[in-house]
């Protein structure tokens, strides 16, 4: 049943649909917020608080790490939050704006960036990851009529790829010229980063995992082609100091990506997480719980057979330890799901839901960022009215 829930955003109405190997081990996390605690599961390191709390009123969704720091947006006015994980001390990066929302975010190491999904302004933002300045915009106005929902995004070596979960295609930020980009599809593109290391940016994830965690290709090889319909350059603000990549953001493209194959749009919230993994993407249906390979030069959709199992929920996607795990928002779990080498199968092997958790819940948690062994999921609370004083926090889950 789909359930409607509207989430009140400063400056923005968005109408958001909440819809109802060897096993990953779980370690549950310690009590307190500040205090440091070391479960053994990696030698010489303590994990962290079990809970970081946000600031009031935040309204989180979207969570991504470069491996030290953690970013939470704010889908109330767009600010991102930056924390340590391991002491969860923290402070806002970017303050917000009238009219301005956070949904996805993901790090992109190569640029030094922080990008992000705008939901129902239809942009997606690049943001210096030190100082929180806005670096461009890019927009993707609707081409029907029906409003866009950028939700998630994932960073490969020469694109950004983000979900619209009210349409059957893909946003996409394309680095470099067009001839470049169709030349790279044609031949499938780029550098593999190999089925089980990561990304040849290094092991970063949501992708968003930090050092020893994620698969995630930020930064790696998936190229799109020239079945999109091409868009104009992007507005840019000041690039800073970030090298030739930089230049990648001021040259950068956009255009949309059709989607065909086995996916089929239908009401409700569609395609929400996604990651990226040697030359394939991996995206979620949240109202159907479908799991999907995207080829990133075509556009054709392949379903995961998950064995009679499915996902429903599913919001934001993380890849680490040879697992795909994925948030189920209004069920409260993390499902781990192993998947084959090919990606064509797989099977969840078990969900990570309150019962697991000691020194923090899960309420709403919409997505998760992998650093080394312990996810961090950020909680949405949608089933709060939210107000400035309405609390969030980000719960952590240990993993290996």
């Amino acid at each position: 049943m789909l359930h409607l829930r509207r989430i009140h955003l400063t400056g923005v109405a968005a109408l958001v649909l909440v819809l109802a190997a060897a096993p990953v081990a779980v370690a549950r996390g310690g009590h307190g917020h500040s205090h440091e605690h070391n479960h053994g599961h990696s030698p010489g390191h303590a994990h962290g608080p079990a809970q970081i709390d946000l600031p009031d009123g935040w309204q989180p969704e979207g969570i991504t790490t470069d491996g030290k720091r953690l970013y939470a947006g704010s889908l109330a006015d767009g600010a991102i939050y930056v924390a340590g994980p391991r002491d969860g001390d923290g402070e806002v990066l970017a303050p917000g704006a009238p009219g301005r929302v956070a949904v996805g975010v993901d790090y992109d190491r190569r640029r030094d960036l922080l990008w992000v999904a705008g939901g129902p302004t239809g942009e997606v933002r690049a943001q210096d990851a030190e100082s929180g300045a806005v670096v461009a915009t890019f927009s993707f106005p609707s081409t029907d009529g029906t409003a866009r929902f950028l939700n998630d995004l994932t960073v490969t070596r020469h694109a950004v790829y983000v979900t619209d979960s009210a349409h059957a295609e893909l946003a996409v930020v394309s680095f470099g010229d067009d001839d470049h980009a169709r030349t790279t599809a044609r031949h499938g593109g780029g550098d593999d980063g190999g089925d089980d290391g990561g990304d040849d940016q290094g092991d970063d994830d949501h992708g968003h995992s930090g050092p020893g965690g994620g698969d995630d290709d930020n930064g790696e090889h998936g190229h799109h082609g020239h079945h999109g319909h091409h868009g104009h350059h992007g507005h840019h603000g000041d690039h800073g100091d970030h090298g030739d990549d930089a230049a990648d953001v001021a040259t950068a493209t956009t255009m949309l990506l059709p989607l065909t194959g086995d996916f089929v749009l239908r009401d409700g919230f569609n395609l929400n997480g996604i990651v990226s993994k040697s030359h394939t993407l991996i995206a979620v249906q949240s109202n159907t719980g479908m799991l999907f390979n995207i080829d990133p030069a075509t556009g054709e959709t392949t379903l995961i057979d998950l064995g009679g199992d499915n996902v429903l929920n599913g919001d934001g996607l993380e890849l680490g330890h040879g697992r795909l795990f994925v948030v189920q928002n209004a069920d409260n779990q993390i499902s781990v799901v192993h998947l084959r080498r090919s990606r064509t199968e797989g099977r969840v092997e078990e969900t990570i839901g309150n019962d697991d958790l000691e020194g923090s819940t899960f309420d709403t948690p919409t997505t998760a960022a992998l650093v080394r062994h312990s996810l961090y999921a950020v909680n949405a609370r949608f089933g709060a009215t939210p107000s400035p004083t309405t609390p969030y926090w980000i719960t952590r889950v240990d993993v290996h």
